[in-house]
């Protein structure tokens, strides 16, 4: 709502007096009276602090009571907004709120109850597990809809909230993992500082428990506390209670690595769409262009395309190789192997299933304990299981979807997919790299966020609730959690997320903060800085950071060519061609270097030294077409006619000629005044540009300077391309 946006802004400002204004006539447009009263008790203590202070009273407290009104008066706006919008529900949030249950308390004693009948039964056939499952499942969607609409918490609701996380209760690790989700969707919806303290308090609990259960239950629960954290920055800033419980945490060995690995996981996930769309629009198209069979066989027989498998067949391999197409998938591997979620797009069309419509689903961990798994696993054959159990790249959410899809499946078509579930001896290298803690942590919180991701991009009704990945994530910018980073090591690994998924913007901004906060840093992040800037056209800023590594490293063939670049781009092509030099020093028959030679030349008109550059190239390389190209036009310009056509030729011989070919052909001929062949091939520039005249009108006109500087076409230039655009017209 606009009037909240209004009151933060306000509140940011320390403009508490018109906030109050703002906020009473919220209030009155609510209707409740209980918060008309909380509004003119706080708004008095606020006077009185105000006459104090005018008075000429010390308060040592004042800004901790300011703080306190504060906040209190964020938590009223939200207490009018939710008392509006809940009046005519439009969102779930709202409609779930007013059909919640009445007794918190009795639905999770029936719940224990199914509980333990469940582990009664499971031995016996004669009973019907399935509905035992479905009942204990809908006391799970209740006692969830109830914690994630409960606002304003009450006194009674937390210490029943408490009840189900504390160590010496029995609650299931599942409903127990489910509610930390339920609580961070109330979080997102609207702050509750009570149950930001639960959920530190969850991960205080569970850390240092020993068990595997509680050891995920303690970090699923600091990974939504940290959202919630980014999520209301400010009003963490005004709450004591937080930061005292966060100081506590310092303590525990191992909670700053454990914010690390958060932070570090939240900014891979912010990329999971880059990948899809390289998958998607990059390295499928490219092998169905050259193969398509490869795609077919790649696909299991539930339309999963594995292109994990595509590493496997030798023959493969040839053509991906000959293609270029096998770096593209060595770079999806190391991304697999990294933790980056390559799978999104895989089982994006496996959400459809009626088990996703359901909320509370998407915060379901995977087990066998639930009515999905026991009708779709419960006859399947161990191979399956195998595979789900030992496949640490899926999330819970994919491993439902992937039981789910089951069904699917003839029976006849099962056997052949389990023999292709068998798992390479390089994921079961993983898996033991995973039974160390700090991996195991590790990937724990990397499966959940994808679980997150999922829920924010792929559930029905996602419109309805903040999506967090969108945001920049950037948790420095909580300052309650500053003190608790191991700022270096994180910044660094961030930096360098952003820079290997070509994010330079942010990449840079990292960057420049681990050389601001940090001692000793590695040189080659001052490369990796000034590759950031140059890949966004700040080369002065790039060429700097290029030049100062260079005192330090100045034989780095990549750093001199990159310095050359820059001066190139900054037009200073004399000290370009400088540092190209000492580049081919390194490595004397580098052909791209060669050719930044001669292009530096040719922007300064020394066409001869720019030839002996480019006859060079077709020295080492006879057809090479960027040096066929840059020799042609060189020539073209110098009047060398013979030659010019000569190497045109040669690039139309070569392949089928591009735009620009065509159009430089039609230059050359059309300096040689012959204007009916250089209309063809005019024709033909015209036809790669899908006959759009505007466009080769525009890049027509680009080259004639330089033709009419050279003395090679007359200044009667509107005339020829009139008659030009005629004659294409026809």
């Amino acid at each position: 709502m606009t009037i909240k946006n209004d009151i933060s802004k306000l509140l940011r400002g320390k403009n508490l007096f018109d906030a109050f204004q703002k906020l009473k006539s919220l209030i009155e447009k609510s209707g409740n009276l209980s918060l008309m009263s909380e509004h003119a008790s706080l708004f008095e203590s606020y006077k009185y602090m105000l006459e104090y202070m005018t008075r000429g009273y010390v308060d040592p407290d004042r800004g901790a009571m300011l703080d306190r009104i504060t906040n209190s008066i964020y938590t009223l706006t939200d207490k009018a907004i939710v008392e509006i919008c809940s009046s005519k529900p439009t969102l779930l949030f709202y409609i779930r709120r007013n059909n919640r249950i009445a007794d918190l308390a009795e639905a999770l004693k029936q719940h224990q109850t199914l509980t333990d009948n469940i582990a009664l039964c499971a031995e016996d056939t004669t009973q019907n597990l399935a509905s035992l499952y479905e009942q204990r499942e809908q006391f799970e969607k209740d006692i969830f809809h109830y914690v994630w609409t409960a606002f304003p918490s009450t006194s009674k609701d937390i210490e029943l909230f408490n009840s189900v996380f504390a160590s010496q209760n029995n609650y299931s690790s599942a409903l127990r993992e489910m509610l930390v989700g339920a609580l961070l969707l109330s979080l997102l919806q609207v702050y509750d500082e009570n149950k930001l303290v639960l959920l530190l308090n969850i991960y205080a609990t569970h850390s240092n428990l020993g068990s595997e259960k509680s050891g995920t239950l303690a970090l699923k629960a600091l990974v939504c506390a940290v959202i919630s954290m980014y999520r209301h920055k400010t009003r963490v800033e005004l709450s004591q209670n937080v930061k005292e419980r966060l100081n506590l945490l310092n303590d525990y060995a191992d909670f700053h690595n454990d914010l690390n690995n958060i932070f570090i996981n939240l900014i891979k996930a912010k990329h999971t769409d880059l990948i899809s769309k390289e998958l998607e629009e990059s390295i499928i198209p490219d092998i169905m262009k050259i193969a398509p069979d490869i795609i077919d066989k790649a696909k299991k027989n539930n339309g999963v395309i594995d292109i994990s498998s595509l590493e496997e067949n030798p023959e493969w391999s040839k053509i991906f190789d000959s293609s270029g197409i096998s770096k593209k998938i060595e770079q999806f591997g190391k991304l697999q192997s990294s933790g980056s979620d390559v799978f999104m797009n895989t089982f994006a069309h496996l959400k459809n299933f009626a088990f996703f419509r359901e909320l509370y689903n998407w915060f379901r961990p995977f087990d066998y304990d639930n009515s999905v798994t026991y009708k779709t696993l419960k006859d399947a054959k161990s191979s399956i299981r195998n595979f789900i159990d030992t496949s640490i790249y899926l999330c819970d959410s994919d491993k439902y979807s992937f039981a789910l899809s089951m069904n699917d499946i003839p029976e006849s078509q099962r056997d052949m997919m389990m023999q292709q579930m068998e798992l390479p001896p390089q994921e079961l290298d993983n898996i033991e790299k995973i039974a160390d803690p700090m991996s195991n942590k590790i990937a724990i919180v990397n499966s959940y966020i994808k679980d997150l991701y999922r829920f924010f991009k792929l559930f029905s009704r996602r419109s309805e609730f903040a999506d967090i990945f969108k945001s920049s994530l950037n948790l420095f910018d909580i300052e309650a959690l500053k003190p608790y980073y191991n700022n270096c090591d994180t910044i660094a690994s961030v930096a360098d997320i952003y820079f290997n998924a070509r994010q330079y913007k942010e990449a840079a901004v990292y960057y420049a903060l681990l050389f601001d906060s940090c001692d000793n840093v590695n040189p080659i992040n001052m490369q990796k800085l000034g590759f950031a800037y140059q890949n966004q056209g700040e080369f002065k800023r790039a060429l700097k950071l290029y030049l100062n590594y260079s005192l330090a490293k100045e034989d780095d063939l990549w750093n001199l060519k990159h310095i050359a670049a820059c001066y190139k781009s900054l037009q200073q092509f004399d000290n370009a061609i400088m540092y190209y030099e000492k580049a081919l020093e390194i490595a004397p028959d580098n052909i791209a270097t060669i050719l930044s030679i001669g292009h530096c030349h040719m922007e300064l008109h020394q066409y001869e030294e720019a030839q002996k550059h480019y006859y060079k190239v077709n020295y080492l390389n006879e057809n090479n077409l960027s040096g066929c190209r840059a020799l042609a036009w060189c020539l073209l310009l110098t009047r060398d006619f013979e030659q010019s056509r000569r190497y045109y030729s040669k690039i139309m011989s070569l392949q089928k000629g591009e735009t620009s070919d065509y159009l430089n052909f039609g230059h050359l001929c059309l300096a040689e005044n012959k204007f009916e062949e250089a209309l063809s091939y005019y024709y033909n520039a015209y036809t790669c540009l899908d006959r759009n005249a505007n466009k080769f009108k525009e890049i027509w006109s680009n080259d004639i300077p330089s033709l009419i500087e050279n003395g090679l076409v007359e200044n009667d230039i509107p005339l020829i391309l009139d008659s030009i655009l005629m004659k294409l017209a026809e």
